[in-house]
């Protein structure tokens, strides 16, 4: 790997919760296109609809007719002296829409987020997509900008921001933008009306901006989306309040929490904050014994009989003996039992 790349900034522009016109994925490869001239970053790598990315050849008009409706598209310009996308890229573009999602990724020495082109391109991704949130953020090529993008972490990047990725991810897999939830604050936030009515304070979170500059500034989008500009000097402040608040997701707080507190999955929480319906506590299950437990462990872990693993009981510190297989076996097989009841 080439480190020489890994503390490269890229600004990011990312939408989410649309539904895709007809043809939409055509009109964002010619804008690309029209990007990647302007810039000076030609393509070098090219997806279409899920297949994996290759080497960009080809006609134009072959290319077109490989991007039927709807299809996915993923465009990458990789940095000069980078071995491959992973070293480093210029621009990288993700179109999405079976997951509502789209992605642009330019080096920051190139295309920075606080320039007016920078805007025009996030004003042309809204108008053709019109989607109900997004966001505008820095990230270094190491902390992995296009992964946080989709909603991943980042093997490069601290416990403390994947940590917050985890968060940010499980909240766009759910949508529960719609439900006014924040993934947090960042430079540039695209809102619309679910994300605007939260109350914060006694008031509306479009009301509770315009309150104090320090909170930062609405600007009209199209499609009734608004952007809000929070200067990076109070982008933690900002982020911390609304946390507070209960607005920012928190994926230990708003689920784990509440997992533990009534005694339901993941789903049965994630239902209830998407549909706002009242979380009732689970029935009380008994504490399961050691063998039940050892049979629930390794049919969780895909095993299918004893002869796959070998299970030591401790006895006491430092000494410890075979569990016979025979009895493995059984703990197993039961547990497979009562799962197809």
């Amino acid at each position: 790997m080439n480190a020489k790349f890994d503390d490269v900034d890229h600004s990011v522009v990312a939408f989410y919760g649309f539904q895709a016109p007809p043809n939409a994925v055509t009109h964002l490869y010619s804008k690309a296109l029209i990007w990647s001239d302007r810039f000076d970053c030609p393509f070098d790598l090219i997806g279409i609809d899920r297949s994996k990315l290759r080497r960009f050849k080809g006609t134009d008009k072959k290319i077109r007719a490989g991007l039927i409706v709807p299809a996915q598209l993923e465009l990458c310009s990789v940095s000069k002296g980078a071995a491959d996308k992973l070293e480093g890229t210029d621009l990288s573009l993700s179109f999405l829409p079976h997951y509502h999602l789209c992605y642009v990724n330019f080096r920051s020495s190139i295309l920075s987020l606080e320039s007016e082109t920078f805007l025009e391109i996030a004003e042309e991704l809204i108008e053709l997509l019109a989607p109900c949130y997004g966001v505008g953020f820095h990230r270094i090529h190491s902390w992995g900008p296009s992964y946080f993008a989709l909603g991943l972490g980042c093997g490069g990047a601290p416990k403390g921001e994947n940590d917050h990725a985890r968060s940010w991810g499980i909240l766009l897999e759910n949508q529960l933008f719609l439900n006014g939830f924040l993934g947090g604050v960042f430079p540039w936030n695209f809102l619309t009306k679910p994300q605007l009515s939260i109350i914060v304070g006694g008031l509306p979170l479009k009301s509770w901006i315009t309150q104090n500059p320090i909170r930062g500034a609405l600007q009209s989008m199209p499609r009734d989306m608004l952007l809000w500009h929070v200067s990076p000097d109070h982008v933690a402040h900002v982020r911390k309040v609304l946390y507070d608040a209960g607005v920012i997701f928190d994926y230990d707080r708003d689920v784990v929490a509440h997992m533990r507190q009534y005694r339901r999955s993941h789903r049965d929480v994630i239902e209830h904050l998407r549909s706002d319906r009242p979380l009732t506590r689970g029935p009380e299950l008994p504490p399961l014994k050691p063998g039940e437990l050892l049979g629930k462990v390794l049919d969780v872990f895909g095993y299918e009989s004893a002869e796959e693993a070998r299970v030591l009981k401790v006895e006491k510190p430092g000494e410890a003996r075979e569990v016979p297989s025979e009895e493995v076996d059984k703990h197993l097989r039961k547990s497979k039992r009562s799962k197809r009841k």
